[in-house]
């Protein structure tokens, strides 16, 4: 391909003169377990026959304690395996579908799909059964099973780190009626369309088991109630006893005997234990067999040779017992320290590539991306998340960072004075520094010193433009991050409905919308909160939620090929990439758009993410890992 090296016909240099045609455009829009195998010791093979009617091949359960959810997902992911795993909880009952070792469906009270397995990830008592079989059932889950479960964990985290504020799960709670009514504490959509469910005075377990909101939303949505003490625990009342449903009888049936009674769950040991189904029934003796050094949190690794060769018995034909010696020691030869990872902890690494960088769209949005060009980018490390208020708090607690601003600012552009400082009170209000509750929401407000400025004292930088983009775009061609699908409420947080709704109430102008339905969040959401919306890399909010600042000067393209571009050495206006929660055109969500923004400004849609350089001990960082 050649690359031309003459401008485009309509490529005008945006100086600081159309500086305010770029911000007149974005200031609204922007910114032990038990075993049940057959028994491999029937001298008759009509009795396994008909003992094994009825019920799977393969059957094993035990305690959440000993074997949490992620543990048995991967374990039955290594070795491909089918069934179905049902999960006796004070949640509910949890049932995960895998085929082949790929979870393809789950559900637990009201929640389906991603959003169940999610859920189930979080809990930590209670009993599990894993019968494996195959599964003839609608593939619900396309996630991987290392995607699913690390997204998953992530949002458990998240939870975890917002219920400390709360009361416990099962204390009830009220709307503390004076201080709704004080006129001190402003709500928005979703936070404020959850009241009425308080009304009844439930706990909080109640109000997420009965919920068809995901558990992270739903927490993130009474976070800024608890903390603004709008709800509150009900004086001196009991907590909500627990109750432990029924294990469900097919369950049950394939056991041959109950494994837990409805009130109260036994404690377990961790031994593991190989019985026949028959043993169960007729009183024999019970084989038991210690696995000397298992640990369930290496589940992946040791439990290996004990899932093929003894679990999973029923599949092939079994071997006759072999005692083992009471105590086998064996002295591992040292091993070299396996090389660092490429990356820091919350981020990716992306290998050096080469792509199309910029858009050939007529579209006047896209104006500045053109044309597009060939690039070349060295191997970095990315954040998979925008950085969090509670993250960049904790960098100003300490000195760090300076403070994010509690007010927005951006350059006036064409309106006039009054309606200018009008609609910056307004949307100030949308600063996360303002809003309780909003730890785990990006940081927004901040200029562009101060995204830079935490980036270093994190030990990384802003990406420039170019990575930012090779990041975003994925190596398959797709018009969006996540995929060729239009932009809609369940993959971007942009201007929807709600953000229709938003408007009307506080008197703004109305404006078009991206998409008609709404995605829950009139400002900013919870980082990592459209998992639809995620990239091939796994970065989440690349489009939509805030802006994002770059490291690179805003510049036209000559739409020459380069390599490791970044503008010129310096300038009065940087790049921000991405589009923001109130953005309305479908542009938005192209990887390709870009607009300059002056230095000064603390926009409610302007927020960042940090990257880093690969380490240079690491084999991926070296250049040895494979493309993403």
């Amino acid at each position: 391909m050649s690359n031309s090296t003459a401008p485009a016909r309509d490529q005008q240099p945006l100086d600081d003169e159309n500086s305010g045609e770029w911000a007149e455009f974005l200031e609204d829009d922007e910114p032990g377990i038990d075993a049940a195998a057959n028994d491999s010791s029937r001298d008759d093979p009509s009795d396994a026959a008909s003992s094994s009617a009825g019920r799977s091949s393969t059957v094993f359960s035990g305690a959440l304690e000993d074997m949490g959810t992620a543990d048995l997902i991967q374990t039955l992911h290594m070795n491909r395996k089918s069934g179905v795993i049902t999960l006796q909880t004070d949640r509910g009952i949890g049932t995960v579908w895998l085929s082949e070792g790929e979870v393809i469906d789950a559900e637990i009270g009201r929640l389906v799909g991603e959003q169940a397995v999610y859920r189930m990830l979080g809990v930590t008592e209670g009993r599990f059964v894993s019968r494996f079989m195959d599964i003839d059932r609608p593939q619900r889950i396309t996630t991987d099973v290392m995607n699913l479960t690390m997204e998953g964990m992530r949002r458990v985290d998240e939870v975890n780190r917002m219920l400390a504020a709360f009361p416990a799960l099962d204390v009830p709670l009220m709307v503390d009626e004076e201080t709704l009514a004080s006129g001190s504490i402003v709500l928005l959509p979703p936070s404020k369309e959850i009241l009425p469910a308080f009304d009844e005075r439930p706990c909080l377990r109640e109000l997420l088991d009965d919920s068809e909101t995901p558990d992270l939303e739903l927490v993130s949505a009474i976070a800024p109630l608890v903390e603004s003490g709008v709800v509150r625990a009900v004086p001196n009342a009991a907590p909500r006893r627990k109750t432990w449903p029924t294990m469900p009888d097919e369950v049950l049936m394939q056991l041959d005997t109950p494994i837990v009674s409805t009130q109260n769950l036994p404690s377990y040991n961790n031994d593991f234990s190989e019985v026949s189904s028959d043993s169960m029934v007729a009183g024999k003796p019970q084989r038991s067999r210690r696995i000397v050094g298992f640990a369930v949190g290496a589940v992946a690794v040791v439990a290996l040779g004990w899932i093929g060769g003894t679990m999973f018995a029923g599949e092939a034909e079994p071997a006759a017992p072999v005692e083992a010696p009471p105590e086998l020691v064996v002295a591992a030869a040292p091993q070299p320290e396996p090389p660092p990872p490429p990356c820091p902890d919350g981020m990716v690494f992306v290998e050096s590539g080469t792509f199309f960088m910029g858009s050939q769209s007529e579209s006047p949005v896209l104006r500045a991306a053109r044309p597009a060009h060939q690039v070349t980018v060295d191997s970095y490390c990315i954040a998979i998340n925008e950085t969090s208020a509670r993250e960049y708090k904790r960098c100003s607690d300490l000195g760090g960072c300076e403070r994010a601003y509690r007010d927005s600012w951006w350059p006036k552009g064409k309106k006039s004075e009054d309606e200018w400082k009008a609609q910056r009170k307004l949307l100030s209000e949308l600063c996360n520094e303002n809003r309780p509750g909003r730890q785990t929401h990006p940081v927004n407000c901040v200029t562009w010193k101060q995204a830079d400025a935490y980036c270093r004292w994190n030990g990384g930088r802003l990406p420039t433009e170019a990575e930012w983009e090779y990041a975003v775009r994925g190596s398959d061609g797709r018009v969006y991050p996540w995929g060729d699908q239009a932009p809609d409420h369940t993959s971007v947080n942009a201007c929807g409905g709600e953000c229709r709704k938003w408007r009307e109430e506080t008197g703004l102008p109305e404006e078009p919308v991206m998409y008609a339905s709404s995605d829950g969040y009139a400002g900013t959401s919870p980082v990592g909160s459209f998992p639809e919306g995620r990239t091939q890399r796994g970065l989440f909010d690349v489009v939509g939620n805030v802006f994002e600042w770059t490291a690179t000067p805003f510049h036209t393209y000559t739409g020459e090929a380069v390599r490791n571009p970044n503008g010129p050495a310096s300038g009065d206006s940087m790049i921000i990439r991405g589009g923001a929660f109130n953005s309305f055109m479908p542009e938005f969500a192209d990887p390709a758009l870009r607009f300059p923004m002056v230095l000064e400004a603390h926009s409610h849609g302007i927020g960042f993410r940090c990257a880093a350089n690969p380490n240079p001990n690491s084999t991926a960082g070296s250049g040895d890992a494979p493309t993403e």
